[in-house]
């Protein structure tokens, strides 16, 4: 999987494309999610071979391809976190944005500082990489209250929201206010 800047604006913003394996479940994410504040604009996504047939696999089915989104954020939240001027209304915002992201029925699967972008322009958070999400409303519930049970017959728990929870230093009582 490659990461890289493109060389046009999409009205007027920067665009970034992602090459490698795409799943059929991202494309899908980022057009249901397309007006959600907090998640980037897919701009152009294209496969390079038909989709294989469907697999066990709760992500759906991949084929090599790149997707054209518009650039969000200078660098992961992580990253960003000591410089962010507001780090309370950070929380809200990024809560906010993953509050739309499962009242739509989708679970992002793959939550954590990494994939959530900040602009520091903008203090705007924003949630990337849904290849392994899912469009299932009981996975975006139990996602949403901070357990995961992971995909392809693995019990995988943890809480997405519990490792932001520790990354912005701040006891768990006052993220869930």
């Amino acid at each position: 999987e490659s990461i890289h800047k493109g060389k046009k604006n999409h009205n007027g913003n920067p665009v970034i494309i992602k090459g490698g394996s795409i799943t059929e479940n991202e494309v899908k994410a980022m057009h249901d999610l397309r007006d959600v504040e907090g998640v980037p604009k897919v701009v152009n996504a294209r496969v390079n071979a038909p989709l294989p047939p469907p697999r066990e696999s709760a992500y759906g089915t991949s084929t090599p391809g790149t997707i054209a989104m518009e650039q969000v954020g200078d660098s992961s939240l992580f990253q960003a976190w000591d410089r962010i001027e507001n780090q309370d209304e950070a929380r809200k915002k990024i809560f906010q944005t993953l509050r739309e992201i499962h009242k739509r029925g989708w679970a992002h699967v793959d939550l954590h500082s990494d994939n959530i972008r900040w602009s520091e322009t903008e203090q705007t958070p924003h949630v990337i990489d849904f290849g392994r999400g899912i469009e299932d409303k009981f996975a975006a519930i139990e996602e949403a209250i901070g357990g995961m049970r992971g995909t392809d017959g693995q019990q995988e728990w943890h809480s997405p929201h519990l490792e932001l929870a520790q990354m912005f230093r701040g006891n768990i009582e006052n993220v869930e206010q």
